[in-house]
């Protein structure tokens, strides 16, 4: 049992040296690296970006501030089976 288990697992090790590297073709390699530069985000985008996650953030505390002086609603609770204790038993 553990010499056919051994000899698969040799088997399966020693597979991997019969795989032949690819050889990749220059203009592929330059091609890529053309794009990575090229596909740079512009600083209009960058600060259009930033702009947005600055109003989404400004908004969010807006909105928290407006819902902290409110008084929780008291019924809603145990209308919809939610429990305060977190025991599911």
């Amino acid at each position: 049992m553990y010499m056919e288990r051994d000899k698969w697992i040799n088997g399966i090790l020693n597979s991997a040296g019969s795989i032949q590297k690819v050889a990749v073709p220059d203009s592929i390699l330059d091609a890529v690296q053309y794009r990575i530069r090229e596909e740079r985000m512009s600083v209009k985008k960058l600060w259009l970006a930033a702009a947005s996650v600055v109003l989404l953030a400004g908004l969010n505390l807006i909105a928290l501030k407006a819902v902290a002086g409110t008084e929780p609603l008291q019924g809603v609770s145990q209308e919809f089976g939610f429990y305060k204790t977190h025991q599911l038993y």
